[in-house]
């Protein structure tokens, strides 16, 4: 039997179909100017994000509807950084919502293209900055930290790149510490969900 350390991973599909119909919908809101939708997508991320990614509406429509027409997927993803990812997207949804009650039209909007932009990143690259900051809240773990020390720097001596390319060159090693990360978080998931198989 599966525990709760051990959660069964998910298609990473899903969530990305999820945050696309977030994306549309808090768009389409926006321009048609109809600030229900706001509320009403909050629920359904809260839905997600309280009871799992599995049984959210949208992604329930995806597992029953277009799962099964699609290939298997190359690899599994763990449920946590979505749902913490949806989580985050309830509280900003709700801080919108509160906004249009009383009155504040323009910060509700704001907060809800914040949303709507994070989501459609998620979405259209898989980038999710949710996600990350799970990551970042799993590093910080004192087991982790003391697992994951930094390796000794191969070009010590040499001359460090000026301007732009200094900054590129952080921003790659961002990019690759955060993809690795979350491929061992989904590997892991895969191989406990593998174990706990009668």
């Amino acid at each position: 039997m599966a525990n709760s350390l051990s959660p069964t991973p998910i298609d990473p599909r899903g969530p990305r179909f999820n945050q696309a119909v977030v994306t549309v919908l808090l768009l389409g809101a926006f321009v048609l100017e109809q600030p229900l939708v706001v509320p009403v997508v909050a629920v359904v991320l809260l839905t997600g994000a309280a009871l799992g990614p599995r049984w959210g509406p949208f992604l329930l429509l995806y597992s029953r509807l277009i799962r099964p027409r699609l290939d298997p997927p190359s690899e599994m993803e763990d449920p946590r950084p979505p749902r913490f990812a949806a989580a985050v997207g309830v509280v900003v949804l709700s801080a919108a919502t509160i906004a249009f009650v009383a009155g504040l039209g323009l910060v509700g909007w704001v907060l809800t293209l914040v949303v709507a932009v994070l989501a459609g990143l998620a979405a259209t690259t898989g980038i999710c900055v949710g996600c990350e900051i799970w990551l970042f809240r799993h590093r910080q773990r004192p087991g982790l930290r003391r697992r994951r020390r930094r390796p000794p720097d191969r070009g010590a001596g040499r001359r460090l790149p000026r301007g732009g390319q200094r900054r590129r060159s952080v921003y790659r090693r961002r990019w690759h510490r955060y993809n690795n990360e979350l491929r061992a978080l989904r590997w892991r998931a895969l191989t406990r969900h593998r174990a706990d198989k009668p």
